[in-house]
């Protein structure tokens, strides 16, 4: 039985429209076809409830009652529940499907227990596709991991009940299982789980002003047998949160070393509690490494691991959500549970880990995890005065560039014809750049640009597309403004006061498996995204008086690793003799004399700047598996010029399409390619008898293992810089990465010392066994600043 807001069969052939309706369909049949049940079952629609917006608790309980009767009709073996309205008709509240979806949960109806299994709806994975990047595949697989798990059910497999775990409140006890803990010979390894609660919020340590590790579940693997307990730390309601033998006890236990779910987080709780943390292996980190495209919570991830009883936490969400107001008894058995799932989750996945010799990519995700963990409870430290003169120069700014925009005449006639065909125009009678039927009525119907729409019709007019008419349509040009400067506003500024520690400090989240690349994810605030230049850099100053912004950024890191990689002489000649990389390119495909276009650039040819611009489009592109198309839509040019460019640039450079070819090939063969220091990047999609999936997979094989590696690279000399500062006693703190640069505070005593070990760090890698036979030097900028705009 599948619950969801997919049409039902009438619907279907009624014609009745509806949202991504055949292609949804196909999708669901197609699932169906694969557990061998396409014409055994029975689907049913949300939407007969409710048709938009978020379902009130009425109409949850009106779409309950309507699935649950064809339930007690029917008796399927499986249900499964395809996104999140579904998911609360099921489950009777409030659900985010995003962090719940994976879980088998069995349901109650009348004498009997079905197992529910919750998934996506179709329509987000298409939506996800359509988009692009890393986030379709992970929900892609999602999806089809969901219908895994409904092919088991409905061939045997059952859902079975939590094990049992023991709580202990009282705190001799507590200090003779600690004692245990340190002291027993026989135990092959300890897992633990804390739950925590935040003034703030309990999820970032780093933001709070008060702080409690409420209890802490541990899990112990001895050689026979699993066994999980719980007890109290900081939690008020008893007693023991006071003994400091309890806590004496416990940091040794967290010097000697254990395994978490998510290890950066544990160590973060550590060092905010106890102002130190021990090493931690990773079982999110351990998925991740395995395939990144799986998802990384803890449920979905032992849920993977066959473990049938994960559904305990999606029983005990309320305990998840406010584990301060949840009853000491729940609390510690859900604790103990979390334990007790990621010491079984790691058992199967050490296997897996070994088996598949991913032991040193792994260690290289935890360290980097240890030493983030220190960089986000750092943050960047901001100038509140300047954070409010920026506040208003934004304000200011983004006011000059509406009214601007709104002079005109074509944005005077788009709000013209919205006031008469959008309803919610009156709340907001001006143009709005984020509205979708405004945007199209005014690049479409007013300035008559050229944009073809996507294989399924839809029209984009994102930045990408709409930078191609900048030159041509000077209301582009001020609406991409417009919209720059609106995104500073919204996406930075209004939110960085929520973000703020009481160390006066920005606090960034860095998630190292939110993307399929490897490459890390800032969020909350996403620091990353801030414009080079822009005036926001300004607030960001050193906490100590009249100390220094340092910033060590890599010298055209991936061209370099593309180069060194591939021995190719032209680019290798190139970046060793110092050349302007694009212009060279651009000159040896044009077959003209680099020292001339030099120099004719230097006077401002735009001739030569034209072909350099090019040159570097053609430079980057080639990294990234760029397509005649893609080629001729970026510098507007004909698709059969652009052939012809590509052409070329394979026989000048020849050293680069092998390095590609090879990945290629190696992608066929194993499914997956390989950075230089060993993360792989899943592909299966090269084999797909859909051409332009293939396609798009075989270029993503010739570019990931550049990408990923370069990645790689910055996070290692992130560490080295953050190990080597400790080391040498040097009064700097390491705030963050930035794309392929790291920034540093340093107090103004230590400056030259400081610039000298970022530099270091950075360019170690030339000595390291992956590159040290290279042609290419591996090489770093380093400048300084008052804060992180002013660099000199």
């Amino acid at each position: 039985m599948i619950i969801g807001e997919q049409p039902g069969d009438e619907e279907e052939l009624n014609g009745e429209p509806f949202w991504y309706t055949a292609r949804c369909g196909k999708m669901v049949h197609s699932a169906l076809k694969a557990c061998h049940v396409e014409n055994d079952h029975i689907i049913t629609n949300t939407c007969c409830c409710y048709s938009t917006g978020k379902p009130t608790p009425k109409q949850i309980e009106a779409c309950r009652t309507h699935w649950v009767g064809l339930v007690r009709e029917h008796h399927p073996k499986v249900i499964i529940s395809l996104g999140g309205p579904a998911a609360c008709s099921v489950l009777r509240r409030k659900v985010k499907i995003t962090e719940e979806v994976g879980q088998t949960i069995p349901v109650q109806i009348g004498k009997q227990t079905y197992p529910v299994v919750l998934s996506f709806h179709p329509s987000y994975i298409l939506r996800q596709k359509d988009a692009g990047g890393g986030a379709a595949e992970k929900a892609e697989q999602t999806w089809i991991d969901a219908w895994e798990t409904v092919d088991k059910l409905l061939h045997g497999e059952s859902v079975e009940e939590p094990p049992d775990t023991r709580n202990i409140v009282n705190d001799s006890d507590i200090i003779k299982v600690l004692s245990w803990l340190l002291d027993d010979k026989e135990i092959v390894n300890i897992t633990y789980d804390y739950e925590t609660w935040g003034d703030k919020t309990a999820l970032r340590p780093e933001l709070c002003d008060v702080f409690y590790i409420l209890s802490i579940g541990v899990a112990v693997q001895l050689k026979n047998q699993d066994i999980a307990f719980s007890f109290p730390f900081d939690h008020r309601s008893v007693a023991c949160w006071k003994n400091p033998e309890i806590e004496r006890l416990w940091r040794l236990v967290v010097e000697k070393g254990a395994i978490a779910q998510n290890a950066k987080y544990e160590h973060k709780c550590n060092i905010k509690r106890f102002g130190m943390t021990g090493p931690l292996r990773d079982t999110m980190l351990m998925s991740n490494v395995i395939d990144e495209r799986q998802g990384a919570r803890l449920e979905y991830i032992a849920h993977r691991c066959g473990i049938k009883w994960s559904h305990y936490k999606a029983a005990m969400h309320d305990v998840q959500v406010d584990p301060f107001t949840a009853s000491i008894d729940k609390l510690l058995r859900y604790n103990g549970l979390d334990a007790l799932c990621t010491l079984q989750s790691y058992k199967h996945l050490f296997d897996e880990i070994k088996q598949e010799k991913l032991q040193n990519t792994l260690k290289l995700a935890e360290t980097y995890a240890e030493h983030l963990a220190y960089i986000e409870m750092t943050g960047y430290y901001i100038d509140t005065d300047t954070l409010q003169v920026v506040r208003e120069h934004i304000d200011n700014d983004l006011k000059e560039s509406t009214d601007r925009f709104r002079k005109h005449e074509a944005v005077r006639r788009s709000e013209e014809w919205a006031s008469k065909n959008i309803k919610s125009w009156k709340k907001n009678p001006c143009f709005n750049p984020s509205s979708p039927p405004q945007m199209k009525h005014l690049c479409l119907d007013e300035l008559k640009l050229n944009v073809k729409p996507d294989k399924y019709g839809d029209i984009s007019l994102n930045k990408l597309v709409l930078e191609r008419y900048v030159e041509r349509e000077p209301v582009i040009r001020d609406l991409l403004n417009n919209r720059s400067l609106a995104s500073m506003k919204s996406g930075f500024l209004d939110k960085w006061d929520d973000f703020t520690g009481p160390d006066n400090c920005v606090h960034t989240n860095y998630g190292q498996t939110d993307v399929v690349t490897g490459r890390l994810n800032s969020r909350d605030p996403n620091l990353q995204n801030i414009p080079k230049d822009s005036v926001i850099k300004s607030v960001f100053t050193s906490r100590w008086k009249g100390g220094v912004i340092i910033c060590s950024d890599f010298n055209q890191l991936e061209p370099r690793i593309l180069a060194g990689w591939s021995g190719d002489e032209g680019l290798c000649y190139a970046l060793q003799n110092g050349f302007d990389l694009h212009l060279y390119v651009t000159a040896s495909i044009n077959e003209l004399d680099y020292e001339e276009c030099l120099q004719s650039l230097k006077v401002g040819d735009p001739k030569i700047k034209k072909l350099r611009d090019l040159g570097k489009r053609m430079n980057l592109g080639n990294m990234y598996g760029q397509t005649e198309y893609g080629l001729a839509q970026k510098a507007n040019i004909s698709e059969t010029e652009a052939a012809k460019l590509l052409q070329m640039y394979d026989q000048r450079f020849p050293g680069v399409r092998a390095l590609r070819d090879d990945f290629k090939k190696f992608a066929l063969h194993h499914g997956y390619v390989v950075d230089l220091l060993g993360r792989r990047r899943h592909l299966p999609k090269v084999h797909s008898s859909n051409t332009a999936e293939a396609n798009r997979a075989l270029r993503q094989a010739g570019n990931a293992p550049i990408q990923s590696s370069g990645n790689q690279f910055c996070l290692m000399s992130l560490c080295i810089c953050r190990t080597l500062l400790l080391q040498r006693g040097l009064k700097a703190v390491v705030m963050g990465p930035t794309h392929d640069s790291i920034d540093v505070d340093c107090h103004p005593d230590y400056v030259d010392s400081v610039r000298d070990t970022v530099k270091e760090s950075m360019e170690c890698h030339n000595g390291a066994f992956y590159w040290k036979d290279r042609k290419v030097d591996i090489t770093a900028k380093v400048t300084m600043g008052p804060n992180l705009k002013d660099q000199t």
